[in-house]
């Protein structure tokens, strides 16, 4: 970053907080876009800066779209040896709630079972296509 960017902001029940990326003094930025393999069925949210970033034209998300369902959590120990996980807060961006549905790729790239048996990684290869692609020449 070359600036403060705003990638989203938490809400408890009783209190919020913005989630800021801010440079890092001495450190020339990297200022193009970043590309990122995104595997179907992960979430995308609190614990992963990438919506912010997507949201901001600083990221380049490549594969399936995300579930919408990582948040702050808290599991507890509950009798008989079970666990209980609940979210605690929502996670939001500048444009959505990360809790409502998924968010999509910008470029569509789906894993396929008979693709992974041949050793081809399709979601890895059109994320190093878009890099290769990005790269000044």
């Amino acid at each position: 970053m070359d600036a403060p960017l705003t990638l989203g902001s938490i809400q408890f029940r009783d209190f919020g907080q913005t989630l800021v990326a801010r440079p890092e003094a001495g450190v020339t930025p990297f200022l193009g876009p970043g590309r990122d393999p995104h595997r179907r069925g992960h979430g995308l949210g609190l614990r992963d800066p990438r919506a912010g970033l997507q949201e901001a034209k600083r990221a380049f998300v490549v594969g399936d779209s995300t579930l919408g369902a990582v948040l702050p959590s808290v599991i507890e120990s509950l009798p008989g040896g079970a666990v209980m996980q609940y979210v605690v807060a929502d996670f939001k961006t500048r444009r959505a709630s990360c809790s409502r549905g998924g968010r999509p790729a910008d470029k569509r790239v789906l894993e396929t079972r008979a693709g992974l048996r041949t050793g081809r990684d399709p979601v890895l290869d059109a994320a190093l296509v878009a890099i290769r692609a990005s790269r000044p020449r």
